[in-house]
C-alpha cells in the first residue's frame, strides 16, 4: 500500500471529539467527493484510542499515525488510559533512546497497517540548535538502514524560530539534504501566536522551507496547519492536517490570560469558502445575502442553520469547516504542481474579489487580512 499523490488533507485526531471525524468523510462521500484521510496522534490520545480509531476510520483514507509528542514521561493520557510505551519514557536524547523510540513507534504503526511511517520526534526550540535537529535526523537515517524502504516522514515538532531564523532554517534544510531520498518531512510548527504565520516575512520563510524540501523530491506534510497548509499545496506540499479545534488549524504557544475561575468564551464562528476564513456568525448572517455568495449544502450546515439565530452548535460548525477544507482541497487536485499552484492562486484571487465586492466593511477578526499576504506568496 502506497501513499496517494498530492494534495492530501488529513483530519487531525485530538483527545476530544474523535468520533466526529469519520462523519466528515461520510459527508464527502455522500456528495460524490473524496474523503479526507486521518492523522492519528499518540502525543494527544492514549494508545487504546489510537488503535480503536484506526480500526474504525473508514471511509477516511489514508490513515497515518504521528508518534511524536510535545510532552513525554506520561504514563497515562486522559487520566486513566495508558499512553504509548515510548510516550511513557522521557523524550529521547541519546542515540540509544532515539533508536528505541523509533523502533517502538514503527512497530506500532506497522501493527495498524498504515501505508507510510511517521518517525517520532520531540519539540525543538532555539536552544536545540544545532545538535537537537541533527540528533533527530541522524535517528531517521539509522531507521532507514534498520527498516528498509517504504514511505517515511521524519516528524519534526519545531518552535517558530526554526522557520523564521535564517541560521536555524539553513541548518534544518542543509541537514535534510543529506538524508536518504525516501525520507519526507512531517513538520509541526508551534507559532508564537495565531497571527504570526501570516506576517509576510514569516510566511515567506515557511514557503522557503516547503519549496526547498519539495524541490529536493521530499514529501512534505504540514501538521495542524489548516488553511495555511492548503496554501502550501501551491508551494509543493504533499499534504496538511487540521482537526476540530481552532488550535489544530494553527498551533501556537500563545498563552491567553484569564481571571481565576473565568471560563473560556467560545465565539460562534463559521468557515467561509468564499473568504478562506472563519468569520463570526453575525458576519455570516450578513454575507449570505451578498451577490455571488456560495451557500454551503453540507449535511452539517443542514443541521446547524448558520444563517439563523438558532442556538450555535460548535461541533457542527467545526465539522462544516473540515468538510469545506476537504472540498477546497479537491478543487486544486491536478497531476502537475504548476497546475495545483494555478488553482490555489485562482481560489485566492476569487476570495480577494469577493471581499472587495462585499457591500459592508468586514471588521475585527472576521476580516481576512491574510488574503493579500497569501497572494503575494503565489
Amino acid at each position: 500500500m502506497a501513499l496517494p499523490p498530492a494534495p492530501v488533507l488529513l483530519l487531525s485526531q485530538g483527545y476530544k471529539g474523535r468520533d466526529r471525524l469519520v462523519p466528515v468523510g461520510r459527508s464527502r462521500v455522500a456528495v460524490g467527493g473524496e474523503p479526507p484521510g486521518l492523522l492519528l496522534n499518540w502525543g494527544q490520545v492514549h494508545n487504546d484510542g489510537v488503535v480503536a480509531d484506526a480500526s474504525n476510520a473508514a471511509p477516511l483514507r489514508p490513515v497515518l499515525a504521528s508518534p511524536g509528542a510535545v510532552g513525554y514521561s506520561r504514563a497515562t493520557i486522559g487520566g486513566h488510559k495508558a499512553a504509548a510505551s515510548w510516550i511513557q519514557r522521557r523524550a529521547p536524547h541519546t542515540t540509544a533512546e532515539w533508536d528505541l523510540t523509533v523502533d517502538e513507534a514503527i512497530a506500532a504503526q506497522q501493527s495498524l497497517g498504515t501505508p507510510g511511517m511517521v518517525l517520532p520526534s520531540r519539540q525543538l526550540g532555539p536552544a536545540d540548535w544545532p545538535d537537537g535537529v541533527q540528533d533527530a535526523l541522524d535517528a531517521a537515517r539509522r531507521a532507514c538502514v534498520r527498516h528498509g524502504g517504504g514511505d517515511m516522514l521524519v516528524g519534526l515538532i519545531l518552535d517558530e524560530p526554526w522557520i523564521t531564523d535564517v541560521r536555524l532554517r539553513r541548518t534544518l534544510l542543509n541537514q535534510f539534504t543529506d538524508l536518504p531520498p525516501q525520507l519526507g518531512a512531517a513538520i509541526h510548527v508551534h507559532w508564537s501566536s495565531s497571527d504570526t504565520p501570516n506576517q509576510p516575512r514569516n510566511l515567506s520563510a515557511l514557503r522557503t522551507v516547503v519549496r526547498a524540501l519539495a524541490e529536493d523530491d521530499r514529501r512534505v506534510l504540514l501538521v495542524e496547519a489548516g488553511g495555511l497548509g492548503w496554501l502550501a499545496i501551491a508551494w509543493g506540499a504533499w499534504g496538511f492536517s487540521a482537526g476540530l479545534s481552532q488550535a489544530s488549524w494553527r498551533r501556537s504557544t500563545e498563552v491567553v490570560r484569564r481571571a481565576k475561575g473565568q471560563p473560556a468564551t467560545r465565539v460562534p464562528r463559521f468557515f467561509e469558502i468564499d473568504l478562506l476564513h472563519h468569520v463570526r456568525q453575525t458576519t455570516h448572517q450578513r454575507l449570505v445575502r451578498e451577490p455571488g455568495y456560495t451557500a454551503c449544502r453540507c449535511s452539517f450546515c443542514a443541521q446547524l442553520n448558520p444563517a439563523t439565530t438558532n442556538a450555535w452548535d460548535h461541533t457542527l460548525a467545526e465539522q462544516h469547516g473540515l468538510d469545506t477544507l476537504a472540498a477546497v482541497t479537491e478543487h486544486v487536485v491536478a497531476p502537475r504542481l504548476v497546475d495545483r499552484h494555478a488553482r490555489v492562486r485562482g481560489i485566492v484571487d476569487a476570495a480577494l474579489q469577493f471581499e472587495n465586492a462585499v457591500s459592508f466593511r468586514l471588521t475585527g477578526d472576521s476580516r481576512p487580512l491574510h488574503l493579500p499576504v497569501w497572494r503575494a506568496e503565489l
